[in-house]
């Protein structure tokens, strides 16, 4: 996957603005030529190409062409510009031997791949993800995946590429484009898990306790007081009506019963709510062209002759409405269960009302205060014998979720030589470029970070930073082209400045002489002392030339 050309057409006149070819490999730079003291090249449009190259891979805002992140404010005659021209920034991209083409409107927030409008961005991302890492993890985007090869900005924290992902998540991106053994079903046990647990802590915090055994020995303390209270009451000679609260025990056990009962039903209930909505996720129902253009390539080199697209889907979507069925007709009994459960104890309820309050009449003031802290301590009792069954309940479903979280984590041993290989790309791609050594390790923990990498430098300055991120994406690069996949092979960097001479020559000689494509703007006063060629510089912005001629 290689970036073709950027065009930027004014619909208005029905002309190109600007028709930007990139170098198939090495260097493709967008330069300033200013070169008068004092000028700095802000303000041309080199950073803005970048920033065009970005929305055609589906940014979520095409404003940041002429609203300022940093000020909040708004360049009103550039605006202006771009509406009443009808400004569309074009990208080719080469993927597959083929040439796919990306459009976004400035004008209209339209988008369009290979001429066929998307009604919105989220669709448009779609279905560039489907064409460019089909394969991905249905939880990563395709803006989690290709900001990767797009860094607007580089700081320290780069291993983290995208903005707001957790650390499985970055798991999952780095180990697809690896290539690395998992189960992307293993964020789904993991936050099942965790709600399991935060469930448990819940229970357990309303009585001010944060271990499950420490709840057993409170139930049994519980248990004991009431036990003995009820004990005290009953040996009142006076009481000639006991028996009819020894029946209230007997009701209150059912009601116990009962409840504990429809608890777990309420609790399978939810759990195969989540698993429809995640079924209904696995129908094809929209961009069947797109799976359609999949099976045709596969039916072209694997001569799959013996079935129809049609039925394919067919029965894709069949079984998949199977599945749901079975769920469907679950919960509909789980519902008559629990409406059925729901009278018998309402039914037990008022029975016990009814008892309680023949038996209470008969009480006298003596007595009364002994016998409301039984019926506290009973009801304590209860309560708290629902909670830990609740929490038994949760805790053999965890015991179930940690085996397959196990069985995961022995799949991840089998990428240990893909791991090693990756490691010796780095290291091959940090000696070109890095005066310091830095060694990569891999954590395979599941809330770790998947990736660290350690020096011997200390803290890294700007230029440091700037030079290791470069030779961490391009060992990417290398080990795509030793597996021969069809990820990205470019990568675009902005915001370079800082970086020093010495450290940017080692990046630009390194680019030079291997298969990647390397996209970033520079300053004219660079230009000289990297010996950079004509043919490495795609574009030349000033202030008399800017990007979009404005």
């Amino acid at each position: 996957m290689r970036l073709v050309k950027l065009i930027i057409y004014n619909n208005n006149k029905k002309c190109e603005i600007r028709n930007v070819q990139f170098n198939k490999t090495g260097l493709s730079l967008i330069c300033d030529d200013d070169n008068e003291p004092g000028k700095t090249g802000s303000s041309i449009g080199k950073s803005a190409f970048i920033r065009c190259i970005d929305i055609c891979f589906g940014s979520k805002s095409t404003k940041v062409i002429y609203e300022n992140k940093k000020t909040g404010g708004t360049n009103i005659e550039f605006r202006d510009y771009i509406m009443n021209n009808q400004i569309s920034l074009i990208l080719y991209v080469e993927y597959q031997n083929k040439e796919i083409r990306l459009e976004r409107n400035l004008f209209d927030n339209k988008q369009y791949i290979d001429y066929k409008e998307y009604a919105t961005l989220d669709s448009y991302n779609h279905k560039l993800k489907e064409l460019f890492f089909s394969k991905a993890p249905q939880k990563l985007t395709f803006r989690k995946l290709i900001t990767k090869f797009l860094r607007l900005k580089i700081d320290s924290d780069f291993l983290k590429y995208f903005d707001f992902g957790r650390n499985n998540e970055y798991r999952y991106a780095y180990y697809y484009f690896l290539s690395f053994l998992f189960d992307d079903k293993e964020l789904d046990y993991v936050d099942e898990l965790q709600s399991n647990n935060n469930h448990i802590q819940g229970l357990l915090r309303k009585y001010d306790l944060d271990k499950f055994e420490c709840l057993k020995d409170y139930k049994l303390n519980k248990e004991t007081e009431f036990k003995k209270l009820r004990e005290d009451f009953r040996t009142k000679d006076y009481i000639s009506e006991f028996e009819n609260e020894e029946h209230n025990y007997d009701i209150s056990e059912s009601i116990h019963e009962l409840t504990n009962q429809k608890g777990n039903k309420e609790y399978r209930l939810r759990t195969l709510e989540r698993k429809i909505n995640k079924e209904k996720g696995k129908l094809f129902k929209e961009d069947i062209e797109v799976l359609k253009e999949l099976y045709d390539e596969a039916n072209t080199v694997f001569k799959i002759n013996n079935a129809e697209f049609s039925q394919l889907v067919k029965f894709h979507n069949g079984m998949t409405e199977l599945r749901l069925q079975a769920y469907q007709k679950e919960i509909e009994e789980l519902k008559s269960e629990i409406s059925e459960i729901d009278n018998s104890l309402n039914e037990f309820r008022r029975e016990y009302a009814n008892s309680f309050f023949d038996f209470k009449i008969v009480i006298n003031e003596e007595t009364n205060s002994l016998y409301e802290s039984y019926a506290t301590a009973k009801l304590e009792y209860e309560n708290i014998s629902t909670d830990l069954q609740t929490i038994e309940t949760i805790t053999n479903d965890n015991a179930e979720l940690e085996k397959r979280l196990d069985a995961i984590k022995k799949l991840k041993t089998s990428n240990d030589d893909k791991k090693t290989s990756f490691i010796k790309y780095f290291e091959k791609c940090c000696e070109s470029i890095m005066d310091d050594f830095y060694s990569l390790k891999f954590f395979d923990e599941i809330d770790a970070f998947p990736i660290a990498i350690d020096g011997n430098s200390g803290t890294l300055g700007g230029g440091d930073t700037n030079g290791l991120c470069a030779t961490f994406d391009f060992a990417f690069i290398e080990y795509f082209t030793s597996l021969k996949n069809d990820f990205p092979r470019f990568i675009i960097h902005d915001q370079l400045e800082t970086t020093p001479l010495l450290s940017l020559e080692k990046i630009f000689n390194y680019v030079r002489e291997n298969d990647v494509q390397y996209i970033l703007p520079i300053l004219h006063d660079r230009i000289e002392d990297l010996n950079i060629k004509d043919n490495e510089m795609i574009l030349h912005l000033s202030k008399r030339n800017k990007l979009f001629k404005f």
